[in-house]
């Protein structure tokens, strides 16, 4: 509630907002990154938190330093403005969360990338850490849960510091759960198209409902070498997707990526999962590219396709 509206001002609440809220907020920003960091520690240094190497050039460690210094220094508790404090606070989360994309260290296969591994494994452990003192005030029993899985008995001080190296890691419950809204299906009236040549009419296309989301959670369908199941971020909405991709890409690695999405597609039962909407993507038989990149101002709104729409004199 303080992260969707300012203490002491009006605000609409519904039980669909703060669903949305707690599913991208806490169940996919927060939660599914301390799950996240927790698994590749334990998958790439036996679960103990590694002593950062000397790098020469680290810009993205030192961008996370510098967004978790900057919440030490604010006045937002102190002025009573929680909702800026969230705010700020969820800056060093979303950072963080691209920290993860930007090394991909499930790509740190090599010895001579284990010094770069270590870094990346201690700096998003030791931010978790942070977002865990920071986040106390508001929900101390997630902040207790964090530095358990830290290897902690309590979560520290606010200085940036060492007191995580060489603690093990210890795999808990997630922090929070995904909560699933059950709501009744919509059928939408399929396009028509036609089958029996090359090109549609600007009226089929303007049919189309595209919009931008981002991928939250990717993982394999049992059974299955082709498809994955997507969770999409679409607004404050979430949208499962069922996508033939998973022989061009690995779930993992799609975490965070922008795609579009055909937003009014009916929905479907795909190897028994629903699908609610289709990724655009380029290829013939095999899929060779997801569209991630588009013409947009904000996730959640339709991309622009301009077009020449003039008749011809």
């Amino acid at each position: 509630m303080l992260r969707e509206v300012p203490f002491g001002d009006d605000g609409n609440f519904s039980q669909d907002t703060l669903l949305q809220r707690y599913n991208s907020d806490l169940a996919n920003d927060l939660g599914n990154l301390v799950s996240r960091v927790i698994h590749l520690t334990q998958q790439n240094s036996n679960g103990i938190i590694p002593e950062p190497a000397v790098l020469e050039s680290h810009p993205e460690e030192e961008s996370v330093k510098e967004i978790a210094r900057n919440l030490f220094d604010s006045d937002a508790l102190l002025c009573l403005d929680f909702h800026r404090a969230l705010t700020e606070i969820w800056k060093l989360i979303d950072r963080v969360n691209r920290y993860v994309e930007e090394i991909a260290p499930w790509k740190l296969k090599k010895p001579s990338e284990k010094d770069k591994l270590n870094t990346f494994l201690y700096t998003s452990a030791e931010a978790i850490r942070v977002m865990g003192v920071v986040i106390s005030p508001f929900m101390p029993q997630t902040a207790e849960n964090i530095a358990q899985q830290l290897g902690l008995s309590e979560i520290g001080s606010y200085a940036w510091g060492d007191s995580l190296i060489g603690k093990t890691v210890q795999k808990g419950d997630p922090l929070f759960p995904r909560i699933e809204r059950k709501k009744p299906i919509v059928a939408v009236a399929p396009l028509s198209v036609p089958t029996s040549q090359t090109s549609i009419s600007i009226e089929d296309f303007g049919k189309l409902d595209l919009r931008v989301g981002i991928i939250k959670e990717a993982e394999r369908i049992p059974k299955s070498d082709k498809l994955l199941k997507l969770r999409i971020g679409v607004g404050l909405e979430m949208r499962q997707v069922v996508a033939g991709i998973a022989t061009k890409y690995q779930p993992e690695a799609l975490i965070g990526k922008s795609i579009v999405l055909v937003y009014n597609l009916a929905p479907a039962k795909i190897r028994g999962v629903l699908s609610e909407g289709m990724l655009l993507a380029a290829g013939d038989e095999s899929v060779r590219a997801i569209v991630s990149k588009a013409a947009f101002s904000d996730w959640g709104k339709s991309p622009s396709f301009p077009f020449h729409s003039e008749k011809q004199g």
